[in-house]
């Protein structure tokens, strides 16, 4: 036999098989494109399908219904408020309740702001951008991702923490419990100095920094579950053990008083001020440093009183300026 003739043969033979795949290939590409077309054309002005937005499903919707979904879902949040709990004293009894998102002005109760924010235009844009405005084998690819993996996109809330957490302070302080600062009680005799530590209680704080990361992603999906706010002992304590230390140091600083400040001002004017044994033992406490060093500080309502002195000596208080006319020229 020669090749024509085998290639005539194995046609005949193959031939019923080799029409079906054309056909079944042919027929794939009219489906193709022909559903592509159709899908394409029916998500023109719409999102495309198995499109979610913090959790809400948009897919299908035009962008206008889609607006109106998240702004009632965004408003219904706001409305609810966010439930919290405490439970201030180790296992003692929880207190829950509940904190308006929406908060009235201080100085105008008529002025409402809220405590997160949310942009559903932004969310509706970003919605609608996919899957459109684009080649059609790209659309088309667009369009089978979805199918096999829906697309989720974040809701982008953002927290006012500042506002929030003066919020949170004002209302539920009475739930912190407030410490006091480690003292020294100096006492003076001629040239020695008596020093007793005496130790104060550690603060236990709201850990408002957890609560607000937790917060912050739960509102993601356009809900609140009941959040507890947890506490922290505070981190600036300092103890009977570590304010030992100073004694001598205490001792140096008191032998060497009484010391005078002085500040020459702009003017040639010249200030001073004295700060005697006196005040020191008033001032001087143990005090924990950015980085958690225990050194020896000043503070006290005292030493408060003491600064204010100075800035009130000190400070110019600004004259406004006066023009007048003369002729044509300002003076």
């Amino acid at each position: 036999h020669t090749i024509i003739d085998h290639v005539k043969t194995s046609f005949k033979k193959y031939r019923i098989p080799f029409f079906v795949s054309v056909g079944a290939i042919l027929l794939a590409a009219v489906l193709l494109f022909g559903g592509g077309a159709y899908y394409s054309q029916q998500y023109t002005d719409r999102i495309y399908p198995r499109i979610s937005v913090g959790g809400i499903l948009l897919g299908g919707l035009t962008e206008a219904d889609a607006l109106e979904r998240l702004e009632s879902a965004y408003s219904e949040l706001l409305d609810a408020g966010i439930t919290l709990q405490f439970q201030p004293e180790g296992n003692g009894p929880v207190h829950a309740e509940v904190l308006d998102l929406r908060v009235s002005g201080a100085t105008d109760p008529d002025l409402v702001y809220d405590l997160v924010y949310a942009n559903p235009d932004q969310m509706v844009e970003d919605a609608f951008s996919i899957g459109h405005d684009l080649p059609f084998f790209d659309r088309l690819a667009t369009a089978f991702s979805l199918y096999l993996k829906p697309r989720q996109i974040d809701a982008g809330f953002e927290v006012s923490e500042a506002s929030l957490r003066t919020v949170i302070l004002d209302r539920f302080s009475d739930f912190e419990v407030e410490g006091a600062a480690t003292d020294f009680a100096i006492t003076l005799d001629g040239d020695k100095t008596a020093v007793e530590v005496v130790e104060g209680a550690i603060s236990t704080r709201f850990d408002l920094d957890a609560f607000l990361e937790v917060f912050t992603k739960d509102l993601q999906d356009f809900s609140l579950v009941v959040h507890e706010i947890r506490y922290q002992e505070g981190s600036d304590f300092v103890t009977h053990e570590e304010a030992l230390v100073f004694d001598e140091e205490i001792n140096d600083a008191m032998l060497a008083a009484p010391y005078v400040l002085t500040y020459e001002a702009p003017d040639t004017r010249l200030y001073d001020w004295t700060v005697d044994a006196s005040d020191l033992s008033d001032w001087l406490l143990p005090q924990k440093n950015v980085d958690g060093i225990v050194a020896l500080g000043l503070a006290g309502e005292s030493y408060e009183s003491f600064l204010e002195d100075i800035r009130f000596d000190v400070d110019d208080e600004s004259i406004d300026a006066i023009f007048h006319m003369e002729g044509d020229r300002v003076v």
